[in-house]
């Protein structure tokens, strides 16, 4: 499937350009929305916390999880909060995140703009992980549903803004992933733009407030 193609070119690159000496697929779903053949391990556990080495880390996380799951409350930053299950398997994935890594993550739309969104993104801060991008995937991706999702990437570095951008061929989602690595920013969708407000809602709200 070429959405499917489009997205793995995008997660791939992103290990290659940041030079990823150790990498994780963590994957508990049997309809993926991406491959990572740059992957050094792999999980299909969602108990994946116990399939790891204590301490273990990794400078390149990539979580395909189901979508859709019910909410659940878990102990963030200090705080309880109830969220989807999904996001909680992805905040434990982020403490196997090595000091200059990256996890990325496929989520459903509108990413955290929905109401827990907001408090999730802010106890992860809490936690020293932080939201960088937000990256729109090609229609039609999953088979099992109509959903389509977006790729969130985190960092336990924080940025100025956030990067969004919207992933539409096989060459284009390199160039992007490529410009997310390099911290360029344009003023087009489809190369990646840099929100200094880090307010995120929605690629349909933000091509609305952009006029796109």
């Amino acid at each position: 499937m070429l959405s499917k193609l489009i997205v793995s070119n995008f997660v791939n690159a992103l290990v290659k350009l940041r030079s990823a000496e150790t990498s994780l697929m963590i994957r508990t779903t049997n309809y993926t929305s991406f491959d990572l053949t740059e992957s050094h391990s792999t999980i299909d556990d969602e108990n994946f916390l116990d399939s790891i080495e204590k301490k273990h880390t990794y400078d390149f996380i990539a979580v395909d999880i189901p979508l859709g799951m019910g909410s659940k409350k878990f102990e963030i930053g200090g705080e309880t909060i109830s969220i989807r299950k999904n996001w909680g398997c992805l905040s434990k994935a982020l403490h196997m995140l090595s000091f200059n890594g990256l996890c990325i993550a496929s989520v459903e739309p509108p990413a955290f703009g929905i109401a827990q969104g907001p408090k999730f993104v802010e106890v992860l801060a809490k936690e020293g992980f932080y939201l960088a991008g937000v990256f729109n995937t090609p229609p039609n991706l999953l088979d099992s549903t109509s959903i389509r999702p977006v790729i969130v990437a985190f960092s336990r570095e924080e940025k100025l803004g956030l990067f969004v951008a919207e992933l539409q061929t096989q060459d284009q989602a390199v160039d992007v992933a490529r410009a997310f690595v390099d911290g360029d920013s344009s003023d087009a969708l489809h190369k990646g733009i840099s929100l200094p407000d880090k307010h995120f809602d929605g690629f349909e709200c933000l091509k609305a407030r952009l006029h796109i």
